[in-house]
């Protein structure tokens, strides 16, 4: 579902702060579980809302050295993207970016937001010093070839929280900050179309909400991402959301197909598989 309301924008924007509750040790989980997948399907009443404006923060580059987001938009609006290694939203979307950076970025500033690692193993833990988060995005930049700002959040996702907790979402500002476009999901089609449309100084929709595109594209990139996390985090998949590890292994029958679309492959396979057996079933009932 998608949102076609004018931005109203505020003479002066009200800025969002960061939220009162929540526990910094809660969004540093070790253990992934069904309730991050639930959440991901909502903005939270808390979230930053188009209209409001994102103070601006200093995140830090994979070298350490600090980045102010106003001075990296340079007067242009800014794409902010979430996401992790260990996330296979993220890792599917990244060469999209890639080629939208390429098409866009003399308009629009690009960045992606390295928050905490959506699905932490033994390979690749939840960082607990940021020389290991930094070491975490640079190893982000070196297998996907990441080649616009990587931006590490600090430990406790100040910037997360702010634009809210969302394992790839994406916000797009204007030049003051002020929010002109959110999607809950990167690969939705929505993002690209707002990109798009703000770089031509236009003003469409303001958000994209909840829709399957995006996570059905990562399907088939969980079994390399996870992997590589280490066997806990494939584990805690199939424990916290069973669907979607069925989806990743029958995925790997369509390894001929693009990453990008043995999600819906898989997904069609189980219906039929399930269709079978429910009709045999019934002919046994009968």
């Amino acid at each position: 579902m998608e949102s076609t309301m004018a931005i109203e924008k505020r003479a002066v924007p009200e800025p969002l702060t960061a939220p009162a509750d929540g526990n910094a040790s809660d969004y540093r989980y070790e253990t992934f579980r069904t309730g991050v997948v639930i959440d991901d399907f909502r903005f939270s009443s808390e979230s930053l809302k188009p209209g409001q404006l994102l103070p601006d923060r200093m995140p830090v580059g994979a070298d350490g050295e600090e980045i102010s987001l106003r001075d990296l938009s340079a007067g242009r609006p800014m794409v902010l993207i979430t996401g992790s290694v260990t996330c296979p939203l993220s890792i599917s979307v990244l060469s999209r970016f890639r080629q939208l950076n390429q098409q866009y970025g003399q308009r629009l500033a690009f960045a992606f937001i390295y928050t905490r690692e959506a699905h932490p193993g033994e390979r690749i833990e939840q960082p607990s010093t940021m020389a290991a988060k930094r070491e975490h995005a640079r190893l982000l930049t070196e297998l996907y070839g990441v080649d616009w700002p990587v931006l590490v959040d600090d430990l406790d996702g100040t910037v997360h929280r702010l634009l809210d907790t969302k394992q790839n979402s994406v916000h797009i500002l204007d030049s003051d900050g002020t929010t002109l476009f959110c999607a809950l999901f990167a690969g939705d089609p929505a993002v690209t179309k707002a990109i798009a449309a703000i770089s031509q100084g236009q003003r469409g929709k303001t958000q994209a909400l909840g829709r399957l595109v995006g996570p059905m594209r990562s399907i088939g990139f969980i079994e390399e991402t996870l992997r590589r996390a280490g066997p806990r985090a494939y584990s805690d998949v199939i424990k916290a959301v069973p669907p979607m590890a069925a989806m990743a292994i029958v995925a790997r029958a369509f390894a001929f197909l693009p990453k990008t679309g043995r999600g819906w492959a898989a997904a069609g396979t189980l219906m039929v598989g399930a269709g079978a057996v429910l009709a045999s079933l019934v002919g046994m009932h009968f």
